[in-house]
């Protein structure tokens, strides 16, 4: 199969300069506006080959976008001016084969996937003249970026014995910058054009665990003419990542796991449904978000152990 898409977005943004107006919004000086309008075409090429009557394998080639930009959250005036980064792009591989046999009970997926990104969105510092700004660099949201993206995930689905399904997943991500300029990376204030670009490179992306796991098990009991019951127990596992993109330590999340489990009710004519559902029956603590900066580190968000009742009706 092969198709295209032609894209043709455009944004117009109305700024007014932080500290501009009043805390209640009742009034602000008159705003600065920018608008800006891009296109672009993203092709796609895709084939599966199909081997038998249980498996079969497949292959596509995609390009992919994020239209330009017009920096909204500019903290100052000069960024909101002059921030217009170009479209950013992906070049998208996939390969993946897929199995179902023993009458159905066994399902097997595998899928490899590399991703390509040019002109990345981010802000960073931008060489200016020395007349704009005395370092001869100003932050704005530039495209200062190049990142290779490549992963496996496995999936696998089995009923060992009647009424009882196993379900399991792997991912793997390995996520790295190739480029990264104007970012002050090293430790060191200041920007240096030899030892920043070589630290920023080597940093890993922001909330991209490199491992994942899953494993859950469902059993059901028939009731006749009473309907069903489903019981079902699920384990998640995250590898460690970084929550913003200078990977400070002390905002990491560490590897964890979660335990959730539920037990349903539905009825023979599939009419009425009543699961209960247990979340986090482990102490294994994690956070959500992280925040590190000169005035706070913060960590908060992260599902506490939540024990629920939902009854649905279909008409």
């Amino acid at each position: 199969s092969v198709g295209g898409r032609w894209t043709t977005e455009s944004k117009e943004v109305a700024f007014g300069p932080l500290g501009t107006c009043e805390l209640d919004f009742s009034s602000c000086t008159p705003t600065l506006n920018r608008d800006g309008s891009w296109n672009d075409f993203t092709p796609k090429i895709a084939a599966k080959y199909q081997i038998d009557d249980q498996s079969m394998e497949y292959g596509s080639w995609t390009e992919g976008l994020r239209s330009g930009a017009i920096d909204a959250r500019a903290r100052t005036v000069d960024s909101f001016l002059n921030s217009s980064p170009s479209p950013e792009s992906v070049q998208a591989f996939e390969f993946g084969y897929k199995l179902l046999t023993n009458d159905g009970r066994l399902r097997f997926n595998a899928t490899a996937f590399y991703n390509d990104y040019t002109d990345i969105q981010r802000l960073a510092l931008e060489p200016v003249p020395i007349s704009v700004d005395p370092e001869g660099r100003i932050q704005r949201l530039i495209n200062g970026a190049e990142a290779t993206i490549s992963g496996l995930e496995l999936e696998l689905s089995f009923i060992p014995v009647d009424n009882l399904t196993i379900d399991a997943s792997l991912g793997y991500v390995d996520a790295g910058y190739d480029r990264f300029d104007g970012f002050d990376a090293d430790g060191v204030p200041g920007f240096d054009p030899v030892t920043d670009p070589a630290a920023a490179k080597a940093l890993k992306f922001e909330r991209v665990p490199e491992l994942t796991w899953y494993l859950a098990g469902t059993y059901f009991v028939p009731m006749a003419d009473n309907g069903e019951l489903d019981f079902r127990v699920s384990y998640s596992w995250s590898d460690e990542y970084y929550n913003d993109a200078l990977n400070a330590e002390i905002i990491k999340q560490d590897s964890y796991g979660l335990v959730d489990a539920s037990a349903a009710w539905t009825s023979a004519d599939s009419i009425w449904e009543g699961p209960v559902v247990a979340r986090k029956l482990l102490e294994d603590d994690y956070f959500e978000v992280g925040l590190d900066n000169p005035l706070t580190t913060l960590t908060w968000g992260g599902m506490p152990r939540t024990f629920g009742l939902r009854a649905s009706y279909a008409y």
